[in-house]
């Protein structure tokens, strides 16, 4: 392959907060560790603020970790309950990055890379690579805002806008076909697309920890939301099995908006059970791994949605990568890398029932779930690692 040459550089530019335990950040986090190990050297510019409720260990504005260096060019990081202020701060972090970007790599030929589609981003970005002499890539896991929240000004951006924005875009990395069909169409002709699937450093779920608890789990960790990842569906078929495996627990890891009904439907569907549904809340990254890694078996049940279909839930990659047996639902493209009995069980889509009959073929054949977990990890690792995604990366932006 071509190898990079250490006066290159990648530099992600945009709103994603870095480094906090989000699938976001984790996703730029282990795309730079492999970029780094091919010689690269790799920047990240926030211009946006850490959310409130994700755990960020008092972030300093700017650090460097595994190589990685980070940036908050509004100085802070901590965001606030105003959106009029973090809008303002948002502005303050371009208006002072960008002439910083520009100053640190100028004539470097860059590689700015962005998940950003707003051309309030991408102008300046626009302006700064050329001055620099580098290109803009995209990379971008799910559809636009505006797909996704089915917004009236979706033709406004489908006729007119996309045309405009998505030309200042020299390469796109997409994380699905679905998305590489919905840019193919606006981009510019000698910008080029390519699949790029999600990251993950397989290692670090490869390691031996002593179980958090003393009794069997199943385990999910993500966003508590209904409609992204279907932790309901999830309540309701563990409610259904609960009684014929006595000592089983869910495991529910993570906070969203949802925590509080999906509460109040743990206590309403178990009763006085309802303590074997445990919600941990936010937990740092090393205790998420500790978690799953130990967990009898790994859940997701995500619905039928239009995120679903454009994106790939990065949290199925972790999952892969403890080597185990993984339920999980044929939303989106998830077919595209498992089948059902050979390395994952895969459930139809919003079907409770099925979701439930797949749980417990995973308790009931532990022997048979084992083989497919460790299959699972197969996958992971062929698809998934760092080094197999940055290997894909730099041959393509290089030889462009």
């Amino acid at each position: 392959m071509s190898s990079i040459k250490p006066q290159n550089f990648i530099v992600f530019v945009g709103k994603t907060p870095f480094p906090v335990n989000t699938a976001s950040s984790n996703r730029v986090y282990s795309i730079a560790k492999g970029l780094i190990a091919f010689d690269a050297s790799v920047s990240v510019y926030c211009f946006g603020l850490v959310k409130k409720g994700i755990l960020s260990n008092s972030l300093s504005y700017k650090g460097t970790i595994d190589n990685i260096s980070w940036f908050y060019p509004s100085f802070r990081t901590a965001s606030y309950d105003s959106r009029i202020i973090r809008g303002l701060f948002l502005i303050l972090g371009q208006v002072i990055g960008y002439p910083i970007i520009l100053y640190k790599y100028f004539n470097k030929k860059p590689y700015f890379f962005t998940s950003q589609l707003g051309f309030a981003y991408l102008f300046p970005l626009w302006i700064v690579s050329r001055i620099c002499g580098g290109k803009v890539i995209l990379y971008r896991s799910e559809y636009p805002l505006h797909i996704l929240k089915n917004k009236k000004t979706s033709l406004l951006h489908s006729k007119f806008t996309n045309f405009v924005t998505y030309k200042m875009f020299d390469g796109l990395f997409l994380m699905t076909h679905n998305l590489k069909s919905y840019f193919e169409k606006y981009k510019k002709k000698k910008a080029f697309i390519e699949i790029l699937p999600l990251s993950i450093d397989i290692d670090e779920f490869n390691k031996n920890t002593p179980s958090p608890y003393s009794f069997p789990y199943i385990a999910y960790c993500g966003s508590l939301s209904n409609a992204k990842d279907g932790v309901d569906i999830l309540i309701k078929s563990f409610a259904k099995i609960s009684s014929g495996y006595p000592k089983l627990r869910l495991l529910i890891i993570g906070d969203g908006k949802d925590m509080i009904a999906l509460k109040n439907l743990a206590k309403n569907l178990l009763q006085e059970e309802s303590e074997k549904i445990i919600f941990t809340g936010l937990v740092g990254k090393v205790e998420v791994i500790r978690y799953i890694t130990n967990a009898s078996a790994l859940a997701l049940a995500r619905p039928r949605s239009k995120q679903a279909e454009g994106g790939f839930p990065s949290k199925l990659g972790e999952y892969l990568a403890t080597g185990k047996p993984v339920v999980v639902t044929n939303s989106g493209e998830i077919s595209s890398y498992l089948s059902d009995l050979v390395n994952a069980r895969i459930a139809n889509t919003d079907d409770i029932k099925d979701f439930v009959n797949k749980l417990k073929w995973v308790l009931d054949n532990p022997n048979e779930a084992k083989v497919l977990g460790e299959k699972g990890r197969l996958v992971a690792k062929a698809y998934f690692d760092m080094n197999v995604v940055a290997s894909k990366i730099l041959n393509k932006i290089i030889d462009a």
